[in-house]
């Protein structure tokens, strides 16, 4: 499993959640770790010292498009929400009771990704990850309520020595971080008051058990005071606190509210009328996060600095106290961290979070369902069972997760087909039942109005290949003898000229060098040149590279010197605007397998009714008769000869998925498909050779290090990562594309980019 470690973005926020000590044991094992650059500076551990361990420094939209386990220390900031996939596992503290707003809660939760709280990964019934950041909040809490009681009340708190005097303190809470709170004041003889919710017996037996000692007693009776929480009776508790405040200089609050203790029964321990009783500069803090909860006045914080002061007294609440020392906080998180990365590492979903193990429990969300139900009490949001979640979240991850399966295509054809689509390709089906003939009928409807064609044209649809429908233009419309000039910047337009030759066409080829546009003047002076050709063939974007050439332009220029034009527009339909009625083609070639989404099998010709009746007889050819299958169709309904049906059914189910999802939106996404991949395959050193507008959003195409791996190897090497690129077709020498069309996503093709820089990086292979 591919592991990602993300820079944490909240303010004041210095701890990476591995160190290269894990990061080492985590690649020694054979996982990739990629590490966000600065991700560890702060804790004092340097990019270098990441890449020493072996880690592999990758910006935060690659790590986020190539690592399925994502490991933080904070829970993601509103900004970040976005960042999130469902394909995602997000190990971090989420903590989703506390002060997130219900709205926000459940817009994170919303985008799907599979949420493990480490504050509630349990073992044996304790907290391995949770408990050593509790017991550090303590000792700082303890140690910051000290500094800030010396600057604010002119009092030196410790009693070390009694000829200093003596600071009273009161600690609220004797758990993980209010053992810790006491054991740093009683080491510096602070005047105590402990409330727990416990016995004074119980509470010495936790504290000896967590500090490895035996039988001593951390609560003298002469030297604390001690007050036990009466949850039946929490008003009495609540006037023992405010004879006690009297007599304190700190307040720490180290516990949560429990559901024995509901807010219609006791709103808060302290309220702030009560603070009267605190001299002026006394200090209070709550090491919870819970806002306004046990201490009316509290409110926490993401500044580690900031104090608030309220009728006069002192109050310190940072949400993330352990930041302070973030070499010691990132040690001891990443230390416990490590065994239950391994284990989703190793063991995958299903073997590390099976119901009885201790990430199983800490699931909070999945596939956009709240399963943290005292969360979702809080929140008043409705909860899922985790098992329902995860179930969901699997089989989600499944379909679109890091290595599809089947192997996710990226190419520029044939491309990824959806669900529907396929689903549809299961029927059997006879081309000239009436549900079929209907179904043709509604196609040939659809590609007109995609193309914008009127009255003039026909719709044609041609079994077999754009190849195919090519070639049967190229027979059908020149007159014999007359010749065609062929205008090409690519392998496409290479093979119409190929086309050409075969069926013994006159014709020119008019070069351009690949990546470069085609120049309409060019093409002018060589038909003033050569009054023989009578029509112009050209590829309006060409797949090789993803070059868009000026179509309309060429299209005017065919109209002013009267020459017929030929389109292949294979790679431009549904992906950019096409406008027959407009540019006045005499045919234009497209294809079910690009921009239709539909699988390959079936072409279309749109061609000038004036034209087609013009070349009857032309073909020389009973299989390649353009007017023959257009007149068939026109009379029947139906294919001169038995097509596809399969395919049929799956171009139709294609077609209705465009008709639904729209034009614009088609090619919005296409084009935000193109610029994840290129964003990423940029940052990693491989910018596109030809970017938007000046090619379509099909291909990102970019060029192989000279010293670097052979275009064969890196199609094996991306088909062993579960994404199939297409090897041949190139407009030039050591190049390699990866497609942005089909049913894919953003995230998709940002996955297949950082995936294909991973292999572009990895060094020289021969082949």
């Amino acid at each position: 499993m591919r592991i990602g470690v993300l820079r944490e973005r909240k303010p004041d926020e210095t701890r990476v959640a591995l160190t290269p000590r894990e990061v080492a044991v985590l690649a020694g094992r054979g996982h990739t770790v990629d590490v966000e650059p600065g991700a560890g500076v702060a804790a004092g551990y340097p990019d270098a010292a990441f890449v020493r361990a072996g880690a592999t420094l990758s910006p935060k939209a690659q790590i986020l498009a190539a690592c399925r386990l994502l490991l933080k220390v904070k829970a993601p900031l509103p900004e970040e929400y976005e960042d999130y996939a469902p394909h995602h596992i997000l190990m971090t503290f989420l903590h989703f009771d506390e002060n997130i707003d219900p709205a926000c809660l459940a817009r994170l939760v919303s985008r799907g990704f599979l949420g493990i709280a480490c504050e509630a990964v349990r073992v044996s019934g304790r907290a391995p990850i949770l408990e050593p950041m509790s017991r550090l909040t303590g000792h700082l809490f303890a140690q910051r309520a000290i500094e800030l009681c010396t600057r604010h009340s002119g009092r030196l708190a410790p009693g070390l020595d009694p000829a200093l005097g003596q600071v009273g303190a009161l600690l609220i809470g004797t758990g993980e971080v209010g053992l810790s709170v006491l054991q740093v004041w009683r080491a510096l003889r602070l005047r105590l008051t402990v409330l727990a919710n416990r016995d004074r017996d119980a509470v010495n037996a936790e504290a000896n058990h967590r500090f490895g000692t035996r039988d001593r007693d951390y609560l003298p009776a002469d030297e604390v005071t001690f007050l036990r929480m009466d949850v039946t009776d929490p008003a009495r508790t609540q006037a023992a606190l405010a004879a006690a405040l009297s007599s304190v200089a700190i307040v720490v609050n180290a516990a949560v509210r429990r559901s024995s203790l509901p807010r219609d029964r006791l709103a808060h321990l302290i309220t702030r009328p009560m603070l009267a009783a605190l001299a002026p500069g006394s200090i209070v803090c709550d090491a919870t996060a819970c806002d306004r909860d046990l201490i009316e006045t509290c409110v926490s914080s993401p500044d580690l600095s900031a104090v608030e002061t309220i009728d006069g007294i002192i109050h310190y609440s940072p949400d993330h106290i352990p930041a302070l020392v973030p070499g010691t906080a990132s040690d001891l998180y990443a230390a416990a961290l490590l065994p239950f990365a391994l284990a989703l590492a190793e063991k995958g979903v299903a073997g590390a979070l099976r119901p009885g193990t201790p990430l199983h429990g800490a699931i909070a969300c999945g596939a956009g369902r709240l399963t943290d139900i005292r969360s979702a009490a809080r929140k008043n949001l409705l909860a899922s069972p985790i098992d329902t979640a995860l179930a969901a979240w699997s089989a989600d991850a499944g379909e679109r997760g890091m290595a599809p399966s089947p192997p996710l295509l990226v190419t520029p054809g044939p491309v990824a087909t959806s669900k529907a689509v396929r689903a549809a390709m299961a029927l059997d089906r006879s081309a000239a039942e009436p549900g079929m003939i209907e179904a043709l009928r509604q196609m040939q409807a659809q590609v007109g109005a995609l193309v914008r064609m009127d009255a003039a044209y026909a719709v044609i649809p041609v079994p077999g290949s754009a190849t195919q429908a090519n070639e049967m233009v190229l027979r059908a419309l020149p007159p014999p003898g007359a010749a065609v000039l062929i205008v090409t910047n690519g392998a496409y337009g290479d093979w119409l000229a190929h086309l050409c030759a075969t069926m013994g066409r006159p014709h020119h080829v008019l070069r351009t060098p690949p990546l470069e546009p085609i120049r309409p003047e060019r093409i002018a002076r060589a038909l003033e040149d050569d009054p023989a050709i009578s029509h112009v063939a050209v590829v309006h974007v060409e797949t090789s590279s993803g070059r868009l050439n000026p179509l309309p332009e060429i299209a005017s220029l065919c109209r002013r010197l009267g020459r017929g034009l030929i389109v292949d527009a294979v790679a431009s339909a549904a992906i950019v605007p096409l406008d027959v009625a407009h540019d006045r083609p005499e045919a234009l070639v497209l294809s079910s397998n690009k921009g239709l989404q539909g699988p390959p099998g079936l072409a279309w010709v749109v061609a000038e009714r004036a034209a087609l009746e013009r070349g009857r007889g032309f073909a020389a050819s009973a299989s390649l008769d353009l007017f023959d299958q257009h007149q068939h169709v026109e009379r029947t309904g139906t294919f001169r000869f038995t097509p596809p049906t399969h395919v049929l059914c799956g171009v139709h189910a294609a077609l209705e998925e465009l008709a639904a999802e729209g034009f614009a939106a088609r090619t919005a996404r296409y084009g935000e498909n193109w610029g994840a991949a290129a964003a990423i395959l940029s940052g990693a050193g491989f910018p596109p050779l030809l970017r938007l507008p000046d090619a379509a959003p099909i291909v990102v195409t970019v060029a192989l290090p000279e010293d670097g791996l052979a275009p064969a190897a890196v199609t094996e090497a991306m088909a062993n990562r579960g994404y199939v690129l297409v090897p041949g077709r190139l407009a030039v020498p050591r190049t390699v594309r990866l497609g942005c069309i089909g049913a894919l996503t953003p995230a998709d093709t940002a996955r297949a980019a950082a995936a294909l820089a991973e292999v572009l990086r990895s060094g020289p292979i021969i082949a």
